[in-house]
């Protein structure tokens, strides 16, 4: 912010930190600690003219009150409930107050109230899925629309209602040949940047936050990627943590994985009808889509990637056929690719979501 104080950066060791009392508040994991004394680093956000100290994982930040009792009634509860207390214990003058959360996640949203807000707000800086979920997860704990919004906002842009809105490495012929052999990117023309292995950890904020919507689209792409990626999960080395599948949604990839592979089948099935009635070379076009129906059956059996558009006929049909064949073909492939984009929420065997289509691309527009 502009207007703001400037930043100290500096990590220094504070001790003898005054202690924190209070029960918590109604909102259940939200309630601060009480602690005999505090050890905390100074955190990224340190304004050395801010009036409280909030510590999370032995990292304080320095901020200020009003921005929080003004924008969050869960912070308003705690400030309330801690200066009903008889003792203010203070650390440098400041109420130093602990939340039971990781000090990775409390940085993201306090630098969307206060340091970097731009950012987190415009289309013109694409965020790591790491910070969008501290955005969702906290922006709903603390009750902070705005923040949930936004990240929900950028959620559904990866994560559409529309196939054609759908724009991923496995739905696009251009992506899915591009440059990116560990599609550790894979939803460039988006606002936040997400790996393969990353759709575990959308599944788990989808099912955690009722976001259903984009359930669909997260177990598409969980249908990508290995047998070991989808049974193990993943590490996440900036949260320290393992990303795995629960066991009921392993059985569900499991069995939507076997449904796209029969929906890719149906997609070619055009090959067996033979040429085009405005064929113009129909003995060679004959010849070639047996060939290429064979082909099919060894290479592409066992792929996964339905939804992939239609533009892989050129690519991945290695007997050229006459331009009325081509034309025939990718138009009965998109009609059954259309087909099962409309079925993918019963292959996986996913709820309805509670918010209507229309409604959710309403409201996903007019964000």
């Amino acid at each position: 912010m502009d207007s703001g104080p400037d930043l100290s950066k500096k990590r220094k060791l504070s001790q003898d930190a005054a202690a924190v009392e209070g029960q918590g508040t109604s909102s259940g994991d939200v309630s601060y600690q009480a602690q005999p004394s505090l050890k905390f680093e100074h955190g990224d956000i340190w304004y050395d003219d801010g009036n409280v100290i909030l510590v999370a994982g032995a990292v304080g930040f320095k901020v200020y009150r009003g921005v929080l009792y003004r924008l969050s009634e869960v912070f308003r509860e705690i400030f309330d409930q801690r200066e009903s207390t008889r003792e203010q214990h203070t650390f440098d003058g400041c109420p130093a107050i602990v939340l039971l959360d990781t000090a990775q996640d409390l940085l993201c949203l306090l630098s969307t109230l206060y340091d970097d807000a731009s950012r987190y707000f415009s289309e013109q800086h694409r965020l790591r899925l790491n910070e969008v979920s501290s955005m969702i997860r906290l922006g709903t704990k603390y009750k902070l629309q705005h923040v949930r919004n936004e990240a929900i906002r950028r959620l559904n842009q990866c994560f559409p209602v529309t196939l054609e809105d759908f724009k991923v490495h496995y739905t696009m012929n251009a992506l899915y040949h591009s440059p990116d052999p560990d599609f550790t990117d894979i939803f460039p023309h988006s606002s936040v940047s997400i790996s393969a292995e990353g759709c575990i950890h959308v599944i788990h904020l989808a099912w955690s936050l009722d976001l259903h919507t984009i359930l669909p689209g997260a177990f598409y792409v969980c249908a990508q990627l290995s047998e070991a990626k989808k049974f193990h999960g993943y590490y996440d080395r900036e949260q320290s943590k393992r990303w795995k599948l629960s066991a009921k949604d392993q059985e569900r990839c499991s069995n939507g994985t076997k449904q796209l592979r029969q929906a890719l089948t149906r997609s070619f099935e055009a090959l067996l009808d033979g040429p085009s009635e405005d064929c113009t070379s129909r003995k060679t076009c004959t010849t070639h889509m047996k060939q290429n129906l064979r082909s099919f059956w060894k290479t592409r059996v066992h792929h996964t990637n339905a939804l992939l558009d239609a533009d892989r006929v050129d690519s991945e049909v290695s007997k050229p056929l006459c331009e009325s064949c081509t034309a025939h073909l990718k138009s009965s492939y998109e009609v059954q690719r259309c087909i099962t984009w409309k079925e993918l929420r019963g292959y996986f065997d996913l709820p309805e979501p509670d918010v209507p289509v229309e409604a959710h691309q309403s409201q996903n527009s007019g964000s």
